[in-house]
């Protein structure tokens, strides 16, 4: 589903910093409650299915990732990026409440700018609630609002590393997330980046965490959920539609991924964080 896609859907004035509007329009936005059970801890390793500005409400959260490790607590807000691999760890009595506002941008050199961080934003909370009440009631103002958070955070996010490299990559990147389930090899994701085997190999791995045919896997994975969650599609159909080898091995994929079988994963309405 495609949100935002035209310009008169949103105020210039709550975005008016942000460059390259266009680039900026949104292909998934949601505003959930998460409840985790005290003590929980969730293996993200195919990577984060979207971007995330998420508040504590009830008790606290872990994440880490790589050298990033940090908790955020009550009030406070943490900003997780579409692709990264990351373990999080939730505390509260009885559980820990997670307000989550996911999205994605349609561009993805645009949903790559920031790292995983905790966000010193301490009305984001209120932020999302209105965002929450206007888009229950249809309202496209929640659009507006949405990017006026995300104007604020762009003030205060901390940008990734090396964002020229993650850009180089962008390509290949997006051809792997249009194309997960066709065959293809190395040499030519780098022929699309105009890079060798060798340096696109190396450069891909150390930006996404993994290989070039590791990430076409985590996205067949995650395509594979969401398939489930969206529509009735048998295991049988998806894993033929996703050319993995046999159903069997998809439900082992899965699990091994996410912990639950297809059944408990269509029951879902979203990857648990």
């Amino acid at each position: 589903m495609l949100y935002c896609t035209k310009r008169l859907l949103f105020s210039k004035q709550g975005v008016r910093k942000i460059e390259n509007i266009d680039g900026f329009c949104l292909s998934y936005f949601d505003i959930l409650i998460l409840e985790t059970p005290n003590g929980r801890i969730n293996h993200i390793n195919l990577g984060a299915a979207w971007n995330y500005f998420g508040t504590i409400i009830r008790g606290t959260g872990r994440f880490v990732s790589g050298e990033t490790d940090i908790t955020v607590r009550e009030g406070e807000t943490v900003f997780i990026p579409k692709g990264c691999v990351y373990r999080s760890e939730w505390h509260g009595e009885p559980s820990a409440l997670f307000y989550s506002l996911p999205f994605v941008f349609s561009k993805q050199e645009n949903n790559i700018l920031f790292s995983l961080q905790k966000l010193d934003m301490p009305n984001l909370f209120q932020n999302i609630s209105d965002i929450h009440a206007s888009k229950q009631h249809g309202s496209l103002s929640a659009f507006s609002q949405f990017y006026s958070v995300y104007e604020k955070a762009c003030a205060v996010l901390e940008k990734q590393k090396n964002p020229q490299s993650a850009r180089s990559i962008y390509p290949a990147v997006k051809f792997i997330e249009n194309h997960c389930a066709e065959d293809f090899d190395v040499p030519y994701l780098a022929s699309l980046c105009r890079m060798s085997e060798s340096g696109f190999y190396a450069l891909f791995k150390s930006q996404m965490g993994t290989t070039p045919i590791g990430y076409k896997n985590r996205r067949r994975c995650i395509k594979a959920a969401e398939l489930l969650r969206s529509t009735d599609y048998t295991v049988e159909y998806i894993s033929e539609k996703l050319n993995f080898s046999s159903p069997m091995y998809l439900r082992k994929v899965l699990f091994s991924n996410f912990g639950k079988t297809p059944r408990e994963i269509r029951k879902q309405k979203q990857e648990l964080m």
